[in-house]
């Protein structure tokens, strides 16, 4: 990848360039064309589906929006700098926050108290835009948000937000790379390398993709095709809409236009782990053998991040009886992913077979308190009461 710096160098030596010889030929200016999306096959996903409005995704209710005025007015907090106050704010409000996959709107993850990456960049996009403070987001694309919901893994990049310092004046002269700001985030001591702004249409279309994403889990393939093309009305290259339109047409039988829907993703966003994967998948169902080695080449040169797979390396080993493989499995699934229940409740089991009890309970707890939906939060506790009642005997 070319980075900025480097392109900007190479202008720059153009135009020293121009400066020496004379006359200065002026070129016209190429124009790129994007190529045109694929056809979709509409008629095979019925009549639209109403959406959520972009509006309603940032907007708190009354009652919320009175609560965080009061704090951020207050003066007692006179002292501290505007963006500073949303910050100190969150971690007030938020502080029992629990990281949940499903995708909430502002007014609803602070209801809720709960909500994925996403839904807190939207609360903390509504509270700056009642305290008139700039929001810009960030994209950290080396640590995707894993989940899975019926069998199918959910893949979303990890999005944070970041509050600029209104009173900021730069010194006259001096090179800024970056004002200052606070990063709004997850797991703030995970590993974390930003790659690249976000837009606000963009933060926009992924909410739409993650609840096509949820809708898909459930087998809602209606749904989730409108909630796709409104993703796609804000953001016409998104990597997610364009896979999960392509999984829906292939699901519905049409797997020409699906073919296309690759391609065309591949086109603009180039090799990435989830289309060729699913790409490939595509070809074996039509027994294109000499493609998809071709597609398993280009699959070699990607890294593999996806904590599933080493969950599934440590139930094979448990299985096998290799417990302490199992379990280095397991902390590895956590290690990309330290959100996931399942690699706690796995270390339980395995640990439960070595019969070493404590360390289930408190990897069972564990679990618990990283479940976001109550239901598995009802599953591991009586899994532990399970666990407890066994020990006393």
């Amino acid at each position: 990848m070319v980075r900025c710096w480097s392109w900007m160098t190479i202008l720059l030596a153009l135009w020293l360039s121009a400066c020496a010889s004379a006359p200065v030929q002026v070129s016209t200016p190429t124009v790129v064309l994007e190529p045109p999306l694929p056809e979709f096959d509409e008629p095979a996903f019925g009549e639209p589906v109403p959406v959520p409005p972009v509006a309603s995704l940032f907007t708190l209710s009354d009652e919320q929006a009175a609560d965080f005025l009061r704090y951020f007015h207050d003066t007692r907090q006179a002292k501290i700098a505007p963006h500073r106050r949303i910050f100190t704010y969150l971690a007030r409000r938020l502080r029992n926050f629990r990281y949940d996959g499903a995708t909430r709107s502002a007014t609803e993850a602070l209801a809720a108290n709960d909500g994925n990456c996403l839904s807190l960049a939207l609360v903390t996009t509504s509270l700056a835009r009642l305290a008139n403070i700039e929001v810009a987001y960030q994209r950290l694309s080396d640590e995707p948000i894993f989940q899975r919901h019926n069998n199918v893994v959910l893949v979303a990049d990890h999005v944070r937000s970041l509050l600029f310092d209104p009173g900021y004046q730069p010194t006259p002269g001096a090179l800024v790379l970056q004002r200052p700001h606070i990063a709004i985030d997850y797991f703030p001591d995970r590993r974390s390398r930003p790659d690249g702004k976000v837009s606000e249409a963009t933060l926009q279309s992924m909410f739409y993709v993650n609840l096509a994403g949820e809708a898909m889990a459930l087998n809602e393939d209606r749904k989730a095709f409108w909630l796709l093309r409104a993703a796609l009305d804000h953001d016409k290259v998104n990597l997610g809409a364009l896979n999960s339109l392509a999984v829906l047409h292939r699901r519905a039988g049409n797997l020409a236009v699906a073919e296309k829907l690759y391609l065309h993703a591949l086109q603009r966003n180039g090799d990435r782990l989830v289309l060729l994967s699913n790409y490939r998948a595509l070809l074996s169902m039509q027994g294109r053998k000499p493609e998809m080695e071709a597609i398993d080449r280009r699959l070699a040169a990607i890294p593999i991040r996806n904590p599933y797979d080493h969950i599934a390396l440590g139930n094979d080993a448990y299985r096998q009886g290799r417990h302490l493989q199992a379990l280095e499995h397991y902390r590895e699934a956590l290690a990309e992913a330290p959100y996931l229940h399942e690699a706690y409740w796995r270390q339980a089991v395995v640990y439960t077979a070595m019969d070493e009890p404590e360390k289930a309970k408190k990897l069972l707890a564990a679990a618990g308190s990283a479940a976001g939906q109550n239901r598995d939060k009802r599953l591991y506790q009586a899994k532990l009461q399970s666990l407890l009642q066994a020990t006393m005997h």
